[in-house]
This record gives C-alpha cells, structure tokens and sequence, in this order.
C-alpha cells in the first residue's frame, strides 16, 4: 500500500472503475523497484532462464530520477485496497538510442518520436483492463505532446498485450547484460497518427 495517495491524481478518473492513475514522484522510486522485482519474478519465469533473469531484473526494475520527475511515469491504484496495481510510463527517444536503456529523452532530440518505458501490473490484476488503463493515458498524452509514432521494447511475456492493442512487431533484439549472457526483448512500434486517421 502507497500511504499518502489518495486524492493526488490530475487526471480525470472514471468513478465506476476499480483502478486510479496517477502521477510518480521521485518519493516512489523504491516502492515502484519492490513492484517491478516482484512481477517480473513472475511473468518472466516463462521466457528466461534463472542466470537471465537474475541479471536483467535489478536493471529492468529501476526507473531513473529524470523519468520520475517528468511527469510521464503513472501509478495505478485499487481503489478498495490501496494497493500498488501496476505501473508504467514513457519518454522521449533520444538521438541514436536503439533500446530502452537509459533515463529520460529531450523532446528536441526527436520530438515526433516516444518509447514507452513499461506497463506492467500485479498478476493478480492481469486481464482486468489495468494495463488498458495504462497505455490509454500513455497514448493520450503522448498525442497531446505531438509524438506520431511509439515504440516499445518489451520482454516476451509483453508481446501478446501490445500486438492485441494495435502495435506492430518490428524485430527481435538481443539486449546484452554481460557475463555473456543477452536478453532477447522485441521492438514493437504504434504508429499514433495512422491509429488516429483510422479511428477518425
């Protein structure tokens, strides 16, 4: 449970739903790392191997200080429990950069261009429409900031949720973290503006 939640989101929440987004602050940078440990511990087991993700979790699980205080790093609350629901959260994409590695993108690097950092919720709130949430709020902004095209480099247990929202796989790539060991992650891309065009 996050203390000191409730009644700090700026966004417009539907009443009727289970779930509230909001927001991270730098003050949530360590309970977001327990929440990510924990799922990736999880949903991972599936996909790599106990080395994999040994070493790819710490690094998947920290989210930096400048994309915490962005601004473009949610959140998502149950409302009944209080309890931490998911988490996820984009930026913009810097010159040159092929992954998802590092913190946050100046908008003037490419500024038609974002990368979504993560979404991931609990396992116990799969399938209940929390990671909709997430993105939709994503792609709302993201829209509002003039990004036409995301892309996400996810983990494999990522790719059915992405592909079933709209996004396209682009490619495999294998991501190393060292003592010869890579983690295979998959570039997915969201082209906002041709999504926009059709639902026009």
């Amino acid at each position: 449970v996050r203390p000191g939640a409730e009644g700090r989101s700026d966004f417009d929440q539907d009443p009727q739903s289970r779930f509230m987004v909001h927001r991270a602050g730098l003050d949530d940078q360590a309970i977001i790392k327990r929440f990510l440990e924990r799922c990736y511990g999880t949903v991972l087991v599936k996909h790599y191997d106990e080395p994999t993700r040994a070493a790819a979790i710490p690094k998947m699980s920290t989210i930096g200080r400048a994309m915490l205080s962005s601004g473009r790093f949610y959140l998502l609350e149950d409302r009944e429990t209080g309890a931490l629901a998911g988490v996820g959260g984009w930026r913009f994409r810097r010159q040159n950069n092929k992954d998802n590695s590092g913190g946050d993108g100046d908008p003037n690097d490419n500024p038609t261009t974002a990368v979504i950092r993560v979404i991931e919720v609990h396992p116990d709130n799969a399938n209940q429409g929390a990671e909709n949430i997430l993105l939709g709020r994503i792609i709302h902004e993201a829209k509002a900031a003039g990004i036409t095209d995301l892309v996400v480099y996810t983990a494999l247990h990522g790719e059915r949720f992405f592909l079933n929202n709209g996004f396209n796989t682009t490619r495999l790539i294998d991501k190393p973290m060292g003592d010869d060991l890579v983690f295979p992650l998959l570039e997915i891309h969201y082209p906002l503006e041709a999504n926009s065009k059709k639902a026009a």
